[in-house]
């Protein structure tokens, strides 16, 4: 059980770090559907931690006086601080979504971008944001 999550894990990380799907299915002799089960499974272990984190964190905040009051004249709720768990969850999210490293997180939360076109930038060394807006329309339409 430890090796097969070890493999798992170093599967993500590979992702997250360039390897295509497609050369990881390769490398470790498994199958596309597998990997594709493995990103949603993760994906879903992150999103309840999310969760978790983000109910705790609430509540500490909360019972220390912390979290913004609402008034009346507010139109939409005040943004509250988020805990680093939270801010964690969300960027592996990202990252295992779009096959991107850390350093990309930025380049994929552009609308514009999906997870293959942000795997593709960053195979190409775009990225940040300020890389993209440098690459012209030509170079990052391939």
């Amino acid at each position: 059980t430890l090796l097969s999550g070890l493999k798992c894990a170093v599967i993500l990380h590979q992702h997250t770090q360039g390897d295509s799907l497609e050369d990881l299915t390769e490398t470790y002799d498994t199958y596309p559907v597998d990997l594709e089960m493995l990103k949603r499974n993760i994906g879903w272990i992150l999103s309840v931690a999310h969760r978790v984190f983000s109910c705790h964190w609430v509540k500490k905040i909360e019972e220390e006086g912390l979290m913004p009051e609402c008034t009346e004249e507010d139109e939409v709720e005040p943004p509250r601080p988020k805990c680093r768990h939270e801010v964690l969850c969300r960027n592996l999210t990202i990252m295992v979504d779009c096959g991107v490293p850390a350093e990309a997180i930025g380049l994929a939360q552009i609308d514009s971008i999906g997870p293959k076109r942000a795997h593709l930038l960053v195979s190409k060394g775009v990225t940040t944001p300020d890389d993209f807006l440098k690459v012209s329309p030509e170079a990052g339409a391939h």
